[in-house]
């Protein structure tokens, strides 16, 4: 539905595209209109939900419980005493006030905002001997007897469909190992743009990391998707297929 669709479903109390405006560039173009396709996957949460802060919950609740909404979001990166606060919070409502491992906490948030920064480090620690070039040999291999058994042993299949699968096969992109950017400094010095990584200020490395990947990610509503775009860190040991 278009944002005019979605302000008209919830009535008058909340400007959706002030809200949204407020949220992307200000230099975005085309900038973003009432016109504008948005994603509601669930429609009646919002009619129920303004019908509940328009008529049967006061201000100071809903002030109260957006500002439990921001503490929620950043208690993790607080120091022990609002976290000790919030176990024991966890404690009453699910039984449970184990923390997890600080440094586990540290290294998962280090990877979500200097992704390729951590990668470099783990493929200068691990790729040798051209195992990448290895790698790309096994999955060409792969890809050469599939396609093999898919024209000459495959027996439930149409050939229009064969070649409809052929095309697809052919047509995956492949990222193996690391992307090479990683090994461009000019490339790394504009990916990470803006980021912050001080030893002494943890809660505003938090704040400002988090700003300006969201910025990023808001930077891109107009751009094609972008195919060639890693999706993970070279530090991350997956196999997957995306379309």
């Amino acid at each position: 539905m278009t944002l005019a669709q979605l302000q008209n479903q919830t009535g008058s109390g909340f400007d959706w595209l002030k809200y949204v405006t407020t949220i992307v560039p200000p230099d975005l173009k085309p900038p973003v209109t009432a016109q504008e396709e948005v994603v509601v996957s669930e429609p009646a949460f919002f009619n129920k939900l303004f019908d509940l802060i328009n008529h049967n919950t006061s201000k100071r609740t809903v002030a109260n419980y957006l500002g439990w909404r921001v503490m929620l979001s950043v208690v993790w990166d607080l120091d022990t005493r609002f976290r000790e606060i919030y176990n024991k919070y966890r404690n009453v409502l699910y039984g449970t006030s184990v923390e997890k491992s600080r440094w586990r906490s540290c290294t998962a948030l280090v990877g979500s905002y200097f992704d390729l920064a951590v990668g470099k480090l783990y493929v200068d620690r691990t790729f040798r001997n051209g195992s990448r070039e290895k790698a790309e040999e096994m999955i060409t291999d792969i890809s050469t007897a599939f396609l093999d058994i898919l024209l000459n042993e495959t027996d439930w299949m149409d050939s229009e469909a064969k070649v409809f699968a052929r095309e697809k096969a052919l047509a995956i992109s492949r990222k193996i190992g690391y992307p090479d950017m990683i090994y461009n400094n000019t490339a790394m010095a504009q990916h990470f743009n803006g980021t912050m990584a001080n030893e002494t200020e943890h809660f505003q490395n938090v704040l400002i990391n988090s700003r300006v990947w969201a910025q990023k990610s808001v930077r891109e509503l107009r751009d094609p998707f972008d195919k060639t775009k890693w999706a993970t860190s070279p530090a991350e040991v997956l196999f997957f297929v995306s379309s």
